[in-house]
């Protein structure tokens, strides 16, 4: 029986199969990042997301609404930035693991919510430069949406900071 499905067969699809999977399984164990690299690969990435914020927030301040090309400069390095603050998320959680955690109910609405206010951000810095001051507005709602979405990363985070909140505002009720 081995002798006709071997003669019906192409022969080395097994050993192609073998050869990417050990190539795949290589890749990966290569790809391994210790404590430090990780340390230093979100370090990196963050710093280059603060720096980008730094100088979209400058751009846009010296726009003051009315120069185009310096608001479409907020918009360019802004969007950078927080590209930059997603990348730096996979050094500590890893990729694949922070995609697969994407699809959580809290996390997706916030991923969502980044991604159009991204999209809009853009629009608003290129081509609707005639209203002051939404690409700031976008650029706002989509700081606040990587916020809520790094805050959901970390454990226990999201309890803490609603008792803060639900003391902060018994607090200011009962003033």
């Amino acid at each position: 029986m081995d002798t006709i499905k071997g003669a019906f067969s192409r022969g080395n699809d097994d050993a192609a199969a073998d050869e990417e999977e050990g190539f795949l399984a290589e890749v990966r164990k290569k790809a391994k990042l210790s404590y430090k690299q990780r340390l230093i690969g979100f370090g990196i990435c963050f710093g280059i997301a603060c720096l980008g914020a730094f100088l979209g927030v400058l751009f846009a301040a010296f726009s003051g609404g009315a120069n185009t090309a310096l608001l479409a400069l907020f918009g360019i390095f802004f969007c950078i930035s927080t590209i930059a603050a997603v990348c730096s998320t996979f050094f500590i959680v890893g990729p694949v693991k922070q995609v697969k955690q994407m699809l959580d109910v809290v996390k997706i609405i916030c991923v969502i919510v980044f991604i159009i206010a991204f999209i809009l951000t853009l629009c608003a810095a290129f081509w609707w430069t005639y209203v002051s001051g939404l690409a700031i507005l976008f650029g706002i709602i989509q700081f606040v949406a990587i916020g809520v979405y790094a805050v959901t990363l970390i454990p226990y985070a999201t309890t803490l900071i609603k008792t803060g909140v639900t003391k902060l505002t018994s607090l200011a009720t009962s003033s």
